[in-house]
């Protein structure tokens, strides 16, 4: 996650944070967290524990990169057994049609933990094999939807596309064999602990 240089002065545009579409505004970086944490609550969102970073990084995406530090999540390229996971995974929704899917209250919920994690990241590749499957993921599920799209963007730690994965079935996600152990608080742990 990236950090703000520099703090003291605050960042270029103000401490403001984008949570559902909702822009939350604040004289200092404890005033934000405050608001933030509220408006999660009142949305029953779960709060990151590590806030504070969450909301630098956000801002850190907004301004110009020499004022922040730590690496730039948006630009990563995934590997040719992330590509070989989900063309499978693509191949196995095609399969199984409206069964690959799950029930939309369930979406929801798995999205909001996803725009609350700190591992969803939002992103750019310069890989083109990287565009195309998230481009064909993205086409299997666009008619689905849940009130936190506008948060979900890449999970950094499995690689695969937020607003479709919340809506595809433990089953399908199971193939692809993630190990648990990464996703210590993710939904997707009890999924890849079930047999």
């Amino acid at each position: 996650m990236r950090r703000l240089l520099g703090k003291t002065g605050g960042p270029p545009n103000g401490w403001m944070y984008i949570h559902k579409g909702y822009e939350l505004k604040a004289g200092t970086e404890k005033a934000l967290q405050v608001k933030v944490r509220q408006h999660m609550q009142v949305n029953g969102d779960p709060i990151p524990r590590n806030l504070s970073e969450v909301i630098q990084d956000q801002i850190c995406s907004r301004i110009p990169a020499d004022l922040c530090s730590g690496k730039d999540p948006k630009n990563f390229n995934i590997s040719p057994s992330d590509l070989y996971k989900g063309t499978r995974a693509i191949i196995d929704i095609a399969i199984r049609g409206k069964r690959a899917f799950i029930p939309q209250e369930e979406a929801e919920k798995r999205a909001k933990e996803c725009a609350a994690c700190e591992f969803n990241q939002s992103y750019k590749t310069k890989c083109m094999r990287c565009r195309i499957v998230y481009g064909l993921v993205s086409g299997f599920v666009r008619q689905k939807r849940t009130e936190s799209d506008g948060e979900l963007g890449v999970c950094v730690l499995c690689r695969c596309l937020n607003k479709a994965q919340v809506h595809v079935a433990g089953d399908v996600l199971r193939k692809i064999r993630m190990n648990p152990e990464k996703y210590p608080t993710c939904w997707k742990r009890k999924i890849y602990e079930e047999k």
